[in-house]
């Protein structure tokens, strides 16, 4: 009998114990708080004032060495284009609220090398846009000469990163 008592007193403690172990938290799935997003554009070496719609807390930058933002006031900030490429900021509000998500793209001030393109070509309407992480050249030129001095300024502006989209205006040629 004191065999049987002390195979039940196992047992008891055997579910005892078992009882008393943690069971594992069961895994969750995190979601990203939703939240509306757009996207900025900066010249690199440059930088720009934004305004957003509501105060906000604290703003985060993902990529330092791409952009750097200053808060002027809760509601007015700049960016700093450092690096060509794209981060984000994520703003937040009071509470901790994820307002905006806001994308920025640091790349080549397309405006101004269209202004030197217009200085240097004149007459040309040479079309400069931000492509990707590079600019590309657009436009009908007056001859071949023409497209490669632009590409070649471009090169300067932008190294490694130009592109020529142009075309060249058929010639007035008559061959006799």
């Amino acid at each position: 009998m004191s065999r049987a008592l002390a195979a039940i007193g196992y047992a008891a403690l055997a579910l005892a114990a078992v009882q008393i172990l943690p069971t594992p938290a069961r895994a969750q799935a995190m979601r990203s708080e939703a939240a509306p997003s757009r996207t900025i554009f900066v010249p690199v070496d440059k930088s720009m004032a934004f305004r957003l719609d509501q105060p906000a807390t604290k703003i985060v930058v993902a990529q330092t060495d791409t952009a750097v933002v200053v808060a002027t006031t809760d509601q007015n900030f700049y960016v700093r284009g450092v690096a060509v490429g794209s981060t984000n900021l994520l703003v937040y509000g009071p509470g901790g609220r994820l307002q905006p998500v806001i994308d920025v793209r640091v790349g080549y001030d397309a405006q101004a090398l269209e202004a030197d393109m217009a200085a240097a070509f004149p007459g040309e309407g040479i079309k400069v846009i931000t492509v990707g992480e590079g600019v590309m050249l657009n436009g009908v030129v007056s001859n071949a000469s023409i497209s490669e001095r632009a590409m070649t300024l471009a090169g300067k502006f932008a190294p490694n990163a130009a592109t020529s989209g142009m075309t060249v205006r058929a010639s007035q040629e008559v061959v006799l």
